[in-house]
């Protein structure tokens, strides 16, 4: 089975680059389910499947146990946002658990001939 490709945006607007690497992603690799993780409720684009991560009182609970540890005030808030990046792969992985997937942060973009073959050899 192929992977699934997953971008992951939480926040409010959803930048235009992002919409053109995922429009650019499905052309390129049109027999590949790309997935966008976001926390925008009833939020859909044409061909790309969307994926919608809340946070519940377990990220909380999380949160509260890690920021101990972590300045989240560092960089704008790096940490907090690495890690709600981290939750949401991990909702979607535990709701759709037969799938592979390669997370591609959203300001990468991938050549046409990207060794996904290579890279699922590993396992």
């Amino acid at each position: 089975m192929r992977p699934s490709i997953v971008f992951i945006h939480l926040g409010s607007k959803i930048p235009k680059y992002l919409l053109r690497n995922l429009e650019r992603t499905q052309n390129l690799f049109p027999d590949y389910k790309i997935v966008l993780i976001t926390n925008k409720p009833n939020f859909s684009l044409e061909s790309i499947f969307t994926y919608t991560f809340e946070e519940n009182s377990r990220t909380e609970i999380l949160f509260s146990k890690i920021e101990k540890n972590l300045n989240m005030d560092f960089r704008k808030g790096y940490w907090k946002f690495t890690l709600q990046r981290i939750f949401a792969l991990a909702s979607y992985q535990n709701s759709y658990r037969d799938e592979s997937v390669l997370h591609v942060e959203s300001d990468v973009i991938l050549l046409p001939n990207f060794p996904f073959d290579k890279l699922w050899a590993i396992e």
